[in-house]
């Protein structure tokens, strides 16, 4: 990925799409993260002979990028957002101190766009929503500039970063806010830069909340060692395993949980970095060089995932909108503020858990256009019984803000981009906007699904019924019943997952009938072979 050609413009980038295929007009300032791994490698092979001059050129590059006001840009042109500056300081002042890094007219070129990308993102901030994961990882990457070099005063806007990531903590349940409620596997991302911080401060505190936050990733982890995206609201299935081996080491109460995301990973049930695309790949994969030399400092987490490691009993997380109903062979979980969302998982004679249902509602799409609604919104489903046997709820059906981007309109986005959009306090109100419009802008129907899912010793049913007058139960518009789908853009939330092809109660989506005016019921039956209830 990196362009090591001395001839070429670009000349230390490391963004392959914009230099080497040329399919984008400018370079992703945030893939310049991938340096620390070029040179892990390298010294791996005992080759940093070659280091030296392509440093340099990584430097020089990084200078071309940044803007005059201290900034990078990753999506568009005079973007001005903190967030790319704190996806690469780190990496920076990685560079800054490598000792492969010799001319010291480039460590003087580095020490100034180190300093002038600290000034920005000091006087700029993140108001396009309450992301966990971002203000952990702004708050580190302060923090960790004022233990390794500065020479700026980021205490304050630290420690208001980290206060605000603790406000949206809830200490009851153990989960942090991501836009709309939980998600368990951005959870596993903040917790990557709250253990950061932890071992920096050497705060007690901090390794409490860690540890409560982990109890919530440790309930939400599939028997396989996975996590199921439709289960949070940001639909991610990422594991960030580093804070598990941090912790660990600190506590044994939670080798049994390190032991667990170990297999998840080592078994190939989570989305790995070598499968996904490079902007994620470069931080999975940094952090799963932290699990590893964590690990190798508890060697006990080696060892293999027991009967006695797999979580059993009832759990609810009222706040979450999440019920779990699991014994040793059958394990249960229903989102059901996700508009009910339900997955089973039973473990064979073999010991091999296998996923025997996942159901993400409805899905109704228009035949002739674009145009989608679903129940698996956040915040679409209340609650109506909750019990050990039954759990009944309802859901509206919510409008997909999917879109995509066409000619047209990023001709008008670079037109923005090169006059108004320059403007600090217009940027911001822009990236509202977007937020708005393909995450956060929920627009309802009066259809309403109706879900009771019932479990016996021998079987879980769900029966449900659509209930309502509207538009969309006319002509031109199917019903769709889905194993996964989400309504809001999240590219993280798409990665492949081998359990997806798994047979399971239904296929990927299966077409229903629209109901009749005298309330025609869907059911879905699952039958458990084992011992079943207990």
């Amino acid at each position: 990925m990196w362009n090591r050609d001395p001839s070429s413009p670009s000349y230390g980038s490391f963004d392959r799409l914009y230099w080497g295929w040329k399919f984008k007009d400018l370079s992703d300032a945030s893939l310049q993260y991938g340096v620390r791994f070029a040179i892990q490698y390298a010294e791996l092979k005992g080759l940093t002979g070659s280091l030296s001059p392509w440093l340099v050129a990584y430097v020089e590059y990084c200078a071309k990028l940044q803007h005059a006001d201290g900034s990078f840009d990753q999506c568009y042109p005079f973007e001005r957002t903190p967030g790319v500056v704190y996806d690469i300081l780190s990496t920076l002042i990685v560079v800054r101190q490598s000792p492969y890094l010799a001319s010291e007219k480039a460590r003087s070129l580095l020490d100034g766009i180190i300093e002038r990308a600290v000034r920005f993102a000091l006087h700029t901030d993140e108001k396009h929503g309450e992301v966990a994961n971002h203000l952990a990882s702004y708050a580190y990457e302060l923090i960790n500039y004022e233990h390794m070099i500065g020479g700026l005063d980021t205490r304050s806007k630290s420690q208001r970063y980290l206060d605000r990531l603790l406000a949206n903590f809830d200490s009851t349940e153990g989960w942090f806010l991501e836009y709309h409620g939980p998600d368990a596997g951005y959870q596993t991302r903040c917790l990557r830069y709250l253990a950061k911080i932890a071992v920096i401060r050497g705060d007690s505190s901090l390794w409490s909340v860690v540890a409560k936050a982990a109890d919530f990733v440790g309930e939400l982890l599939m028997p396989d060692g996975s996590l199921h995206p439709m289960l949070g609201c940001r639909s991610s299935a990422l594991v960030f395993p580093s804070a598990f081996e941090l912790l660990a080491e600190r506590d044994p109460r939670y080798l049994s949980l390190a032991h667990r995301i170990r297999e998840g990973w080592e078994n190939g049930m989570v989305p790995l970095p070598s499968e996904i695309d490079f902007a994620n790949a470069l931080r999975l994969g940094d952090d799963a060089l932290d699990a590893f030399n964590a690990s190798r400092t508890n060697p006990s987490t080696l060892s293999k995932v027991g009967d006695e490691d797999i979580l059993v009993g009832h759990r609810d997380f009222p706040n979450a909108g999440i019920a779990i109903r699991r014994n040793h062979n059958i394990s249960i979980y229903v989102a059901y503020r996700l508009g009910g969302v339900a997955v089973a998982y039973q473990r064979q004679e073999s010991g091999q858990w296998v996923l025997k249902l996942e159901d993400s509602g409805y899905l109704i799409r228009s035949l002739e256009k674009f145009d989608s609604w679903l129940t698996r919104m956040p915040g679409s489903g209340r609650l109506l019984e909750l019990s050990d046997q039954c759990i009944k709820l309802e859901a509206n059906f919510y409008k997909s803000l999917h879109d995509e981007v066409t000619p047209l309109r990023l001709i008008i986005l670079r037109m923005l981009n090169l006059t108004v959009l320059r403007w600090q306090w217009v940027g911001d109100l822009f990236r509202q906007f977007v937020v708005k419009k393909l995450m956060s802008g929920l627009y309802n129907d009066p259809l309403t699904l109706r879900r009771e899912i019932t479990i016996s010793p021998s079987q879980l049913n769900i029966t449900d019924s659509i209930e309502g007058n509207s538009r969309l139960n006319a002509a031109g518009f199917s019903l769709l019943r889905c194993r996964r789908t989400t309504g809001i853009h999240m590219a993280t939330s798409r990665y492949f997952q081998e359990q997806e092809l798994q047979p399971v109660q239904f296929s990927w989506t299966e077409r229903e009938s629209w109901p009749t005016s005298s309330g025609s019921k869907f059911q879905v039956a699952v039958d458990f072979e084992a011992e079943g209830w207990q």
